[in-house]
């Protein structure tokens, strides 16, 4: 199976997490980016869910 392969066969909330990156060394904390929005928060579970919401939007 190719990466891609395995990505389309993830489900959006499995993908939303797989798209959240940890960033330390910013902030005296870890904060968490949203890579296709490009948000950052302090939780993980909130940039996730921010993740899941783009997803489930339409395309443009």
């Amino acid at each position: 199976m190719t990466n891609g392969e395995a990505l389309r066969r993830m489900d959006d909330k499995r993908l939303a997490e797989q798209l959240v990156i940890r960033v330390c060394g910013l902030y005296p904390c870890a904060v968490y980016l949203s890579t296709p929005t490009g948000r950052m928060f302090f939780s993980q579970d909130a940039a996730a869910n921010v993740t899941l919401d783009w997803l489930q939007q339409e395309g443009q």
